[in-house]
């Protein structure tokens, strides 16, 4: 059986194949002594009921509740119900390719460069090797189209 449990410091988890059917443990065997007479005396063993759920749920930290199971990614834990929300919007990125080419076209790469150049951390961000896009809200970006005479909507498009 699959459980959800929740923690308020380490959120949501599922524990897989838990079963809740009750076993014995025993904490001691069973033994024989020898009595005072000398005859035997057979001591029954210590034991225990326990499932592998609540030695599981022994095991999380303290706090660590039961829940339902999450029914998909969007989903938060409210007064230990599931209730959908709707997931962050993805910002739309556009090629930096694209944005030049984009300016190019429109006879402006000349102001576009100065500009950038003009600004260590404009021309720093634009040039990074390892972000070939940019955020087609991205606020500096938006500013420079505009400082270039350019529509940010038309040159930032996706």
């Amino acid at each position: 059986m699959e459980i959800g449990f929740f923690h308020p410091d380490r959120g949501y988890w599922q524990a897989i194949d838990v079963s809740k059917t009750p076993y014995t443990v025993i904490d001691e065997p069973e033994r024989i002594e020898i009595g005072e007479g000398g005859e035997e005396v057979v001591i029954p063993a210590v034991t225990h009921e326990t499932t592998q759920y609540a030695e599981l749920l022994a095991s999380y930290p303290e706090g660590t509740v039961e829940v339902p199971l999450k029914p998909g990614a969007d989903y938060d834990l409210q007064d230990g119900e599931w209730v959908h929300v709707d997931p962050e919007p993805v910002r739309q990125t556009v090629l930096k390719s694209t944005v030049q080419a984009r300016i190019i076209d429109a006879g402006k790469m000349d102001d576009a460069y100065a500009a950038l150049t003009s600004n260590a951390v404009y021309f720093a961000r634009w040039f990074a090797p390892d972000r070939p896009v940019v955020y087609c809200d991205d606020p500096d970006a938006m500013l420079l189209v505009t400082a270039i005479g350019l529509d940010p909507a038309v040159i930032l498009a996706p």
